[in-house]
């Protein structure tokens, strides 16, 4: 447009001879000169559609552009009034707008409707020219879509680019993190709102001020950093070697926070970065307190180990466990065979010896089972609780004869000490829960020492019992101590010695020891042996009477010949071994395999002088049947046997009116003088 205009004015003499042939064809009658042509030339071949008309409006002339885009022949074109084109209040604008031009140009832009009726953004320029005595007009018509497009993409980016800051602006502030933007010498160009309230300051203050002035280990959270000085600070280094070239740090720091109690230790997450905002270098860096992260990251990480581990050991329990079941058996499966085989001619002697071994494989059995219901039972936090009051000494004496009997066949020597004042003090705790702690240390000690001793000193302290345990066996390292409490865990094979066991008799014991309010406490090393303490505090109870002051109960050595007991059990091969026992102690038995039987036959037998009741019969169980034989009397004595160890399954029975709980296996002489007591 600018090109044309400049043109017109070059070519103001082309237009005054063009513009004195006023008739049809005036442009043809022109003089042709070189200006005229070349001016006609440029004319017709603009890109832009051009009319020539005078004031009226009327068309003299337009180029080829003008006819294309109206789609008129020229000669059609110069019959027409611009006010065909143009509507009525764009040519008042175009008059008043030349008059008001002082370079007699005007612009204007509006939409054209084409012959699709689709609005076409159109730029009108008119040009006030003088051709003679007569002043003519050039408006040309431009098609400025491209440049609208252009322009509202423009506008529409800018709006987004205000958007975008804005909310750049609103994420900056609001950040969680603490964010600093600093320059090449380390001048603080802007922070956040968390930045602020991090290092108690405000953005007016720290702008401009060096970043390693406020941002430092030293001055975290107002505390101080245990690095000494600001040169050794860590977070300081950070941003020193991002300014040096590396673009893009981020680095885990620990740092100690001092408080009014404690240094506290504190993991800081620093991020920087570089950015370039003008042809300056900028660096961006974000300051997290990721330390309760780092706890919880850690007690995954030990969860997962604690996993991993609880894994192994439990497939090595597994795999030990049937070790441990299958060889018992196999010494009492086994040596029955022997005896059920006529052709094996036996002596006394031999015999003795196979039973003494079946004996022990039946006791390892069940201890490897007991410790499996036990470890169940105190997981699952079923485990009761039973206090009661005794004379320790009195139970020791029976419990360390036991443990002479099994040492005195061994290379190893049984030591024993236990505190004369003993003797005249009353313990008050759950009395078969500590010695089946006890139980579980000294076998353990017996099982790990091939020669030397196992020595047990029982003591009391300012009314705290403390029980030792000591051997000389292989011992173990300090590293293991904790993992020895843990269930599963055993000691490494030694390819040299098999050591058995399940792995929970420690584990037992410790959670025995501490659920009747005690602890217990190892102290050993390799080839050193073991010392096991159990301490259990405030276990004396004073208001006990001395042991010379209650009256002793008669003795237990009582015949049971003559006497008729009722057995109540199901389960055959039980009632057999129950009849061997009682029918070599000449007792009358009366047998009755199931509930109802058993009621109906005690009704028909008033002599019958003491109950042996399964627990578990069909028909009705063994607690139903107890409540109506304690009906029908009052006073019978009734012993329950089950195979069930659960507390609240013997309180129960007791509430059944069962006096005494014998658990399956039942031992002989247990037997024989629970009943006794009970026919006293």
């Amino acid at each position: 447009m600018v090109l044309v205009l400049f043109l017109i004015d070059i070519c103001q003499d082309v237009f005054r001879k063009i513009m004195i042939n006023n008739d049809e064809g005036f442009l043809v009658q022109a003089t042709v000169g070189s200006s005229e042509k070349m001016f006609g030339i440029l004319f017709e071949e603009m890109t832009e559609a051009y009319f020539l008309h005078d004031l009226n409006g009327n068309i003299k002339t337009a180029n080829k552009k003008a006819c294309e885009c109206l789609g008129l022949a020229k000669d059609t074109l110069e019959k027409m009034n611009i006010a065909d084109i143009v509507p009525d209040d764009l040519i008042h604008s175009v008059q008043v707008g030349l008059k008001h031009q002082i370079d007699g140009v005007f612009r204007l832009e509006t939409n054209y409707v084409n012959g699709n009726i689709t609005q076409v953004p159109i730029e009108i320029t008119s040009k006030l020219i003088q051709l003679g005595k007569t002043q003519m007009i050039l408006t040309g018509f431009r098609d400025i879509s491209i440049r609208k497009n252009y322009e509202n993409q423009l506008i529409e980016s800018k709006i987004q680019a205000e958007w975008n800051k804005n909310e750049l602006e609103l994420i900056f502030d609001n950040s969680p993190s603490s964010i600093f933007l600093f320059n090449e010498n380390m001048d603080i160009l802007r922070i956040n709102k968390k930045a602020a309230t991090k290092f108690k300051t405000n953005s007016s203050e720290i702008v401009g001020k060096n970043i390693n002035d406020i941002v430092c280990c030293l001055k975290t959270d107002c505390g101080s950093f245990a690095c000494g000085d600001e040169s050794m600070c860590k977070m300081s280094n950070i941003f020193n070697e991002t300014t040096l070239g590396k673009n893009y740090l981020k680095e885990e720091v620990r740092v100690f926070i001092k408080t009014e109690d404690s240094n506290e230790e504190k993991t800081m997450l620093i991020s920087t970065s570089l950015l370039k905002r003008n042809g300056h270098s900028v660096y961006l860096a974000t300051i997290d307190d990721i330390t309760d992260r780092k706890k919880m990251e850690l007690e995954l990480l030990d969860a997962k180990e604690k996993a991993e581990e609880s894994d192994k050991l439990k497939s090595a329990f597994i795999e030990n466990l049937h070790h441990e079941i299958r060889t018992p058996l196999n010494g009492i499966l086994g040596f029955i065979d022997f005896f059920a085989d006529d052709s094996y001619n036996f002596s006394k002697q031999e015999k003795k010896e196979l039973i003494e071994v079946m004996h022990k494989s039946g006791d390892r059995l069940i201890k490897t089972i007991n410790d499996l219901l036990e470890i169940s039972k105190l997981d699952s936090g079923i485990l009761k609780i039973n206090n009661e009051s005794f004379n320790l000494k009195d139970h020791l004496e029976s419990f360390i004869n036991e443990q002479c009997l099994k040492f005195k066949n061994s290379e190893i020597e049984f030591q024993y000490q236990v505190d004369l004042d003993l003797e005249r003090e009353m313990i008050h705790t759950d009395k078969e829960k500590l010695f089946q702690a006890l139980q579980n240390l000294l076998d353990n000690a017996y099982k790990f020492t091939s020669k030397g001793f196992v020595k047990l000193k029982v003591s009391f302290k300012n009314e705290n019992l403390e029980i030792f345990v000591e051997d000389s066996g292989i011992g173990v390292a300090p590293e293991f101590h904790d993992l020895i409490f843990k269930p599963f865990w055993q000691v490494k094979k030694d390819p040299d010695h098999y050591y058995e066991g399940n792995g929970l008799g420690l584990a037992v014991s410790k959670k025995i020891v501490n659920s009747i309010g005690g602890e217990l406490f190892v102290e050993s090393d390799i080839g050193k042996g073991s010392k096991f303490s159990i301490r259990l505090p405030k276990a004396f109870n004073l208001s006990i009477k001395p042991l010379d002051e209650i009256t002793k109960e008669p003795s237990n050595e009582k015949s049971l010949e003559g006497r008729t007991i009722l057995i109540c059990e199901d389960d055959m091969s039980n009632y057999i071994y129950l009849k061997t026992v009682l029918l070599n102690e000449k007792c009358r038995l009366i047998h009755a395999a199931d509930g109802i039987e058993a009621l109906e036959i005690f009704k028909a037998n008033a002599s019958i002088d003491l109950v042996l009741m399964d627990l578990i019969m069909p028909k009705m169980n063994g607690l139903e049947v107890s409540a109506k034989l304690k009906e029908i009397r009052k006073n019978i004595p009734i012993i329950a046997q089950s195979a069930q160890v659960i507390d609240s399954e013997m309180q129960r029975a007791k509430k059944a009116g069962c006096l005494d709980y014998l658990v399956k296996p039942i031992n002989r002489d247990l037997l024989i003088s629970t009943i006794i007591k009970y026919l006293r």
